[in-house]
């Protein structure tokens, strides 16, 4: 379980910083950019896919056959 709490942590950390560099590079903001939306939605895409990733994983690995 701290292997997979371990990658949650480092897969969020590297998507938001993505997200906050990207905002800040074109200047996305709530009140001036359908971007930053876009980019918000995206966001919590991948952090979505992140957990479905390490739910079948720990499902894979802990499977019995």
């Amino acid at each position: 379980a701290i292997v997979y709490a371990l990658i949650d942590f480092i897969v969020h950390y590297h998507i938001d910083w993505l997200k906050l560099n990207i905002n800040k590079k074109f200047n996305f903001r709530a009140d001036n950019s359908n971007g930053f939306w876009i980019l918000l939605g995206l966001d919590q895409l991948a952090h979505h896919i992140t957990y479905f990733v390490i739910i079948y994983y720990a499902f894979n690995y802990y499977a019995i056959t």
